[in-house]
């Protein structure tokens, strides 16, 4: 198990797209085992056919994907989603993740429980 987690989005249509990304990997960092990888730091511009390999590159590396805010309106986002599923990757969303860590929280501030993966 290497705890990376790939993380997937749209990009070409959200403005603010690093900042979400950003915002997302260190939701993930925060109280858990998980180390995101993500492509929003590549350059702009490039043709889609030099970012994808790229992506599948690291995707390939990496244990898990989370799949961010709008994803299944990305082209990326669902062919990286389908290359996870295609290699049984685990993959969860980030509100998925999010509604997990909180319940985590809530049972560990009630006393009810240990701190789950």
């Amino acid at each position: 198990m290497n705890n990376l987690v790939y993380l997937a989005g749209p990009i070409m249509s959200v403005p603010d797209y690093k900042e979400r990304f950003l915002a997302a990997a260190e939701e993930l960092q925060r109280d858990s085992k998980w180390i995101p990888v993500y492509t929003a730091w590549m350059p702009e511009g490039w043709p889609e056919n030099v970012y994808m390999p790229v992506c599948m590159a690291l995707l390939n590396e990496c244990e898990a994907i989370c799949l961010l805010p709008g994803w299944e309106n990305s082209k990326g986002a669902l062919l990286e989603k389908r290359y996870a599923e295609y290699q049984h990757k685990r993959i969860f969303t980030l509100a998925e993740w999010e509604r997990t860590q909180a319940e985590i929280r809530e049972r560990l501030n009630k006393g009810g429980g240990r701190r789950e993966e």
